[in-house]
């Protein structure tokens, strides 16, 4: 006896066949966001991997202040942003100075150091040059503490005059005689030439440093004509009597 296997032959209508081509198509050339596969399209973004190391385009510059001031460190760096920064103070890290700028409190004498600064990001370091800070005394002007005084003098002798300054040094001094200056005369005590009659005078000195100048009060110099004493001397001669005979 004969088996006979029925042989069903599915038929497809022509329209259906054509349209089943075209959704295949389309579903082998679709990415989804996130699939990883396929080219990019608009829905899909990339990220750049590449972070570039920090470099410093303008180093932190030395500074000179007087003391009471304060003194601004800056640094202009580029690379991979965040960027991170850290300043020192004579190669120690100081607390809380973590931005491009760093301004130090108020300064006194004898506060000299070096400042640098490190920038930082995932891909490295960089490091400043070292910047000083040099913190100066206000230089203080010129005052009189002891002004001259008068001089009354006799011919033939000399004048001094003295004035007393205070100030940031050197102090410079020059005397003037009626307005003029004194060739030489430039320390604190002035002696004149041996005077005579007719020299009287107006004197006075200014006192300088680099912060500034003051004159002091002028004073006068009277030169009056030498006296001439004569000691007394009292003879005592003892009276005799003489007789003359009458020729």
């Amino acid at each position: 006896m004969n088996t006979m296997k029925n042989k069903t032959k599915m038929v497809i209508n022509p329209g259906r066949r054509a349209f089943l081509k075209s959704s295949l198509s389309l579903l082998t050339t679709l990415t989804l966001p996130g699939c990883g596969g396929g080219s990019g399209s608009d829905s899909t973004s990339t990220v750049s991997s590449s972070v570039v190391a920090p470099s410093i385009i303008y180093h932190p510059a030395d500074q000179a202040i007087l003391s009471g001031e304060r003194a601004t460190f800056s640094v202009v760096a580029e690379g991979t942003q965040p960027l991170s920064y850290q300043w020192y103070r004579n190669g120690v890290a100081i607390t809380g100075a973590t931005t491009a700028t760093y301004t130090t409190p108020v300064s006194a004498n004898g506060d000299d150091a070096t400042f640098s600064v490190t920038v930082s990001n995932s891909a490295g370091t960089a490091r400043s040059n070292d910047a000083r800070l040099t913190v100066s005394t206000p230089l203080a002007p010129p005052s009189i503490v002891s002004q001259p005084e008068d001089r009354s003098v006799t011919a033939g002798e000399t004048a001094s005059f003295q004035v007393v300054a205070d100030g940031s040094p050197p102090l410079v001094y020059q005397w003037q005689r009626n307005g003029v200056d004194i060739p030489g005369a430039t320390g604190s005590i002035y002696t004149t030439p041996v005077l005579a009659v007719g020299d009287d005078a107006v004197f006075s000195v200014t006192v300088s440093n680099t912060a500034g100048t003051v004159s002091s009060r002028d004073v006068l110099l009277v030169v009056s004509a030498a006296s001439i004493t004569v000691d007394s001397t009292t003879i005592t001669v003892d009276s005799t009597e003489l007789t003359v005979d009458r020729l």
